[in-house]
């Protein structure tokens, strides 16, 4: 809880900041934005998680391919160097298999992870560059995710005979969200975007430590 007020916190402090620094609301241009994009998801697991996969010589995957899309809306005009956003996102990473060792593959054949994620940020938009009216930004932002991890186990017909059983679950959690990236300009209505962006959880007790989210895509702006 201490996180989520934090965070809420810091959003705020960025809201106020970016108020003073432009126009009224009333005279502010705004973009409306829709984007997709690609995706590599590289999970960070607990010591402790780690620790009882060690014992059944198995390790977590690391990896996990997926895909995004979000729209948002974007304030300030295209020629200052200060603009800010909000914007919402929903990633789909798909699941990727552990690697299970001797004896214990004879008991398990298949254990895959995936997640999912619903996220809303608040975005700032910095200039750095400018060729012939096309702006390059340096992209920073905070927000709140809601994510969900998935879990399949798969038992063989060993495994059935001595009691496991094929599962198939997940679990929710909140996560800070932090955003770093790139944004360029490719027409007045095209964007192409490179963004990192990491999940912190708001509680300790679980299966990751964070979750790092690498993505390139393309907006549309309206």
């Amino acid at each position: 809880m201490k996180k989520t007020i934090l965070t809420s916190i810091c959003a705020l402090g960025l809201v106020g900041t970016a108020w003073a620094e432009t126009a009224p609301a009333s005279e502010l241009p705004i973009k409306v934005f829709v984007g997709a994009n690609i995706a590599m998801t590289m999970p960070v697991w607990s010591n402790d998680l780690n620790n009882i996969m060690d014992t059944i010589n198995t390790e977590l995957p690391e990896l996990n391919l997926g895909l995004g899309g979000e729209a948002g809306i974007k304030f300030g005009a295209n020629d200052k160097i200060y603009n800010f956003g909000l914007s919402i996102a929903y990633d789909y990473m798909f699941d990727s298999a552990a690697d299970i060792d001797y004896p214990y593959d004879q008991f398990v054949s298949e254990i895959s992870t995936g997640f999912s994620a619903i996220s809303i940020y608040f975005d700032n938009y910095i200039r750095f560059a400018d060729n012939a009216g096309k702006r390059s930004d340096l992209v920073l932002g905070i927000g709140y995710t809601n994510g969900t991890e998935r879990i399949q186990m798969t038992a063989t017909q060993l495994g059935y005979a001595y009691g496991l059983s094929t599962t198939d679950g997940n679990d929710s959690g909140s996560f800070v969200g932090l955003k770093i990236g790139y944004l360029q300009q490719i027409t007045s209505n095209l964007d192409f975007s490179a963004m990192l962006r990491i999940f912190i959880p708001t509680v300790s007790e679980g299966d990751l430590d964070s979750i790092f989210n690498v993505s390139a895509g393309i907006r549309y702006n309206f």
